[in-house]
């Protein structure tokens, strides 16, 4: 069983992994034998992860990728290349939240900005996996981190919510076009996580201004992600794709 989830021998890039949730899966899986690409536009950030990342004996290598610009994830994907070979684990986590309003209150610049790194960079980057895996003949899975908000409804994230379902549909149709060359595509749909991102949604007390607790009574820890990552990675879901996992302490079971 051990073996089965294993990464050891396998190479993941993560992209927006500067921070959040994308800076805390590169370590999770760097200690777990992966070796790690750090892809995000703060490569000053990504210089400080690696060299931690180094002291504990891990294999890492940071690229600079801005996930809006389709030259610069191919010098990044080169980058990686020189460094590990083409990964055959991505993770599409890079993304912004846009602003709160109302979809009659969104401009069409939001709209636009929003889309192009939550919908068009994960689009761009699992694009330039797939044709370098399939020319080289490799099997492959890719992960691209949704949101609750692809699955529900609330009053104000709606360039947000649109580009993750958007990307949730995207996550099926991929998944289905590259199955025949042994290339996996799924979603985790993480709950309410305290991030650098989210900081926004947290009033000066810590608490989310946004929504209540979900279900099991607390916000999500970092760690617990750490599971669905490790399972969608590894050889242990090597019959699964096309999904979308929610990470959310229940919180889908009543409304947004």
């Amino acid at each position: 069983m051990q073996n089965l989830f294993s990464l050891k021998g396998k190479t993941a890039l993560i992209t927006g992994a500067s921070s959040g949730i994308g800076a805390h899966i590169a370590k999770t899986f760097a200690l777990a034998g992966c070796n790690v690409i750090v892809a995000a536009r703060r490569i000053e950030r990504l210089d400080a992860l690696v060299t931690e990342l180094h002291q504990q004996g891990a294999k890492a290598y940071a690229v600079e990728m801005d996930v809006r610009d389709a030259a610069s994830v191919h010098s990044a994907f080169e980058l990686a290349h020189s460094q590990f070979g083409t990964p055959d684990i991505i993770i599409n986590n890079a993304g912004i939240s846009g602003e709160f309003q109302a979809v009659s209150d969104t401009c069409e610049e939001d709209m636009d900005r929003v889309f192009d790194v939550n919908f068009k960079g994960a689009w761009r980057v699992s694009k330039t996996a797939c044709d370098r895996l399939i020319a080289q003949g490799k099997q492959g899975s890719i992960i691209n981190l949704i949101s609750i908000a692809a699955h529900g409804h609330a009053a104000g994230i709606s360039s947000y919510a649109m580009s993750k379902t958007a990307l949730l549909s995207l996550t099926k149709n991929l998944a289905l076009e590259v199955a025949e060359h042994g290339i996996r595509v799924n979603a985790i749909s993480p709950g309410t996580f305290h991030t650098e991102m989210t900081e926004a949604e947290y009033d000066d007390n810590g608490n989310n201004v946004f929504t209540d607790l979900p279900p099991l009574g607390r916000e999500g820890k970092l760690s617990d992600l750490d599971g669905m990552f490790m399972f969608l990675a590894s050889d242990a879901s090597s019959f699964i794709t096309g999904t979308c996992t929610p990470v959310d302490g229940g919180h889908l079971l009543r409304s947004l």
